[in-house]
């Protein structure tokens, strides 16, 4: 990696948090190596060298700096959101030093020599593999010493050190000081009760706490992990023992704060490290946005959601078994599923109330009877399946070095869609640049009619496409809280009157869909009352736009593109948050349905969804009026008969108090073939 010497070294004169852990500084006159917010008495210009790596800096000859301490700085970010050989082999490192056959196995695993791995990270990081793995592990063993009252032997074994020797000479030959000279200069750690430790992990800011913190909530495990006003926690399982950790939030200190529960401290480096993965502690926002911003769209939305973050996951395993039951289901009806699996086949667990079980093993899910626990029988199958491939070694999360053939696998799992590979690929194996495309509401928002229109838009935000797809659903839960905001200003005079719809507007649209339906054959005649209910809502609405008609199209989108999904899953909760009271739906044959029949329709669940997916989307509004048209394809099942149709719908949606509201919907007949 080349280093801009300008750019360092104005970093270094303002000691800007941002760069923390993207470049080090050598003091030639100390032979000390310190981080760009060391306070130390700056030096000179001429007197300092920069290294991208702290690894490279240790292998120049320069040792840690006890005042600033390197080895808390964020994760090196010089190869995060690509897919080259470095990226990979530094993934790797993390996940398990280089425990397993050294530099020749790992790059045996990566498909290249060990020598010309070696040239690379010498010619990227300044160091090689095995320089970079001893320097984690000697930042780790200091972590311990200054955070932990461990005792030395135990600090040697949690770091990765053989042996107490040669943890000691370690120690000695790079800080020029015994471990217990060092654990003496450092403030006194404070008593932790047993087995408990308290860790500071930074980050480098801007950090979205908030926005980290509602992801969680929304996909949490019940019974496993557990967020409230004071952080994230929850239990964990590793070599068969088990334990827990919490998270909270410590911004004046550009850190979290961890307190780790686990009778084993051999296990801390891994703990650690999959907590910082978690949290996505090593990303570096300023990097990100500089891509995201080139689309004008995502400019705007990334103004708002500063410093964002792909929050990760625990387990893999986990994180898959419960994205299966996403598939289709609404998140309420899945919290109570993922609960009901975890008290059927978890193991009791009894750190506190909210945290009561162990998320279950493949082994006892791979052959259980999960329909027992309350599971449909699709869901139950499918989970069936993925855990038995996994206690096949089928499936591996470890150790990936080729996603692409590891989703490719995942897929090939009976149960498990493309879009559900992409979102477990964002979580599970921080892929980047993953994105499920063929999610409805992204689709809306970013304004593509089709998946794979989505795609090529995207194609912009690579390697960062992940962060881009964070940014779009965080948007979208926005919408209502941005809407009512706006509605809530006063009114002016002039907003007093009603507002007259654009009638000529209206027609041409009227008229270009007409041509539409006639070219590609469906035998639909629009009602001719279609605009004039919409021409009649937007009369005697009263309410006028606050925003711009862009953003009412996009709310309204995002809002339709929610609707769809919440009928996909028999999602009532939302079905009924969105439809009007005095809701109309009219279809092709003629058959006229009102809010409580839908509602009553969806609760029953006798309509199952394999398949739904609108394209050719359009939204058009005319002041407090707003029209959706589409093409949908829909496919599942009815009282046990299947079905698989196309047909055209167009929804009519008004502005009101409380914000949009779907107000009339019709529908025409299947299609007899594929417009």
């Amino acid at each position: 990696m080349e280093l801009d010497d300008q750019i360092c070294s104005r970093a270094r004169l303002a000691r800007d948090a941002r760069f923390d852990g993207k470049f080090f500084i050598g003091v030639l006159t100390t032979r000390i190596y310190c981080r760009p917010i060391c306070r130390a008495r700056t030096s000179k210009e001429c007197n300092v060298r920069y290294f991208p790596s702290a690894a490279a800096a240790a292998e120049a000859g320069f040792r840690p700096c006890l005042r600033c301490r390197p080895e808390c700085s964020p994760g090196t970010n010089a190869w995060v959101g690509t897919r080259n050989t470095v990226s990979r082999a530094l993934q790797l490192i993390s996940e398990r030093g280089l425990e397993d056959g050294g530099v020749e196995a790992l790059s045996e695993r990566l498909g290249i020599g060990s020598r010309h791995l070696r040239r690379l990270f010498l010619r990227h990081l300044g160091a090689t593999p095995s320089a970079v793995a001893q320097t984690g592990r000697l930042h780790f063993a200091k972590k311990l010493i200054d955070e932990t009252n461990l005792p030395m032997m135990q600090v040697a074994l949690s770091s990765g050190f053989g042996c107490v020797r040669r943890f000691n000479e370690a120690i000695r030959s790079v800080y020029r000081r015994t471990p217990t000279q060092i654990r003496a200069l450092a403030p006194r750690a404070p008593d932790q009760p047993q087995n408990q430790y308290l860790f500071h992990l930074h980050y480098r800011p801007p950090y979205n706490w908030k926005r980290v913190l509602q992801f969680l909530a929304v996909h949490l495990t019940p019974g496993v992990e557990s967020v409230d006003s004071n952080g994230y926690s929850r239990c964990f399982s590793v070599n068969g023992a088990a334990g827990d950790f919490s998270v909270s939030h410590e911004p004046e200190k550009n850190a979290l704060a961890v307190r780790v529960h686990f009778g084993d401290p051999r296990s801390l480096f891994f703990i650690i490290e999959r907590i910082r993965a978690m949290f996505d502690l090593n990303a570096d926002w300023e990097v990100i946005a500089k891509t995201l911003r080139s689309d004008s769209a995502l400019a705007r939305l990334g103004d708002t959601e500063e410093g964002l973050r792909v929050p990760g996951c625990w387990s893999a395993f986990e994180l898959t078994t419960r994205a299966i039951l996403e598939q289709h289901v609404s998140l309420e009806r899945v919290a109570a599923l993922t609960s009901q699996l975890v008290k059927a086949f978890g193991r009791p667990f009894s750190a506190t109330e909210k945290l009561a079980h162990l998320f279950p093993t493949p082994e006892s899910l791979a052959a259980a009877n999960l329909a027992s626990a309350g599971l449909p029988q699709a869901k139950a199958a499918a989970i069936n399946a993925f855990a038995r491939a996994v206690c096949e070694g089928q499936i591996k999360f470890e150790g990936i070095t080729d996603s692409d053939a590891f989703l490719r696998q995942l897929c090939e799992t009976p149960g498990i869609e493309r879009s559900t590979a992409q979102y477990v690929a964002m979580r599970a194996l921080r892929d980047p640049d993953a994105f499920p495309a063929a999610d409805a509401v992204l689709r809306s928002i970013a304004g593509a009619s089709t998946t794979r229109e989505l795609e090529r838009r995207a194609e912009a935000w690579r390697p960062w496409r992940a962060y881009a797809a964070i940014l779009l659903w965080q948007s979208a839960s926005n919408i209502p809280a941005q809407r009512a905001a706006q509605q809530s200003r006063p009114a002016s005079i002039g907003d007093s009157r009603p507002m007259k719809p654009d009638r000529e507007s209206a027609a041409h649209l009227g008229s270009r869909q007409g041509d539409r339906m006639k070219k590609r054959k469906t035998g639909m005649k629009f009602f001719a009352g279609l605009f004039a209910l919409a021409a009649a809502a937007t009369m005697f609405g009263g309410i006028r736009p606050a925003g711009s008609r862009a953003d009412d199209e996009n709310t309204v989108g995002v809002l339709d593109a929610q609707y769809q999904e919440a009928v996909k899953k028999n999602d009532v909760a939302t079905m009924e948050r969105i439809l009007a009271d005095d809701f109309v739906l009219v279809t092709g044959n003629g058959r006229k349905q009102t809010k409580a029949d839908l509602l009553k329709e969806s609760s029953s669940g006798e309509i199952t969804y394999e398949h739904q997916e609108d394209t050719d989307r359009t939204v058009r509004v005319w002041n407090d009026a707003a029209v959706v048209t589409a093409l949908l394809w829909a496919k599942g099942a009815q009282k046990g008969k299947s079905f698989d149709y196309k047909l055209w719908f167009s929804d009519v949606y008004v502005r009101t108090p409380s914000g949009w509201r779907y107000v009339f919907g019709q529908a025409s007949r299947p299609l007899e073939a594929t417009p």
